[in-house]
């Protein structure tokens, strides 16, 4: 038979397991695996802003013609007064003149 002398590293595997979510398995040569999971807050357009809906860090959405970026869970409206959670990103443009 053989004898492990050192307890080196055999394989590492990396996986998305969601959006933002990703898993880390070391496995050693006596066979001992180590599991560590981490998220990103990568941008993830979320489409038009939904009230009701909660909104996670690096979510982006569109409200009144302006793209918003969360930057703290929330469930508030973009641009409001008591809304913390986001940071206007792309600001609504003006609307084409016509054509003079």
């Amino acid at each position: 038979g053989w004898e492990c002398l050192v307890d080196g590293v055999a394989d590492i595997d990396v996986s998305m397991t969601d959006e933002r979510l990703f898993s880390v398995v070391i496995r050693q040569s006596s066979g001992q695996c180590t599991e560590k999971t981490f998220s990103l807050p990568v941008m993830l357009y979320r489409g038009v802003f939904r009230a009701g809906e909660t909104y996670h860090p690096g979510d982006t959405v569109t409200w009144g013609g302006s793209l918003w970026h969360c930057n703290s869970m929330t469930g508030d409206k973009p641009g409001e007064a008591h809304s913390s959670g986001w940071t206007l990103a792309a600001k609504r443009g003006r609307d084409a003149g016509g054509g003079k």
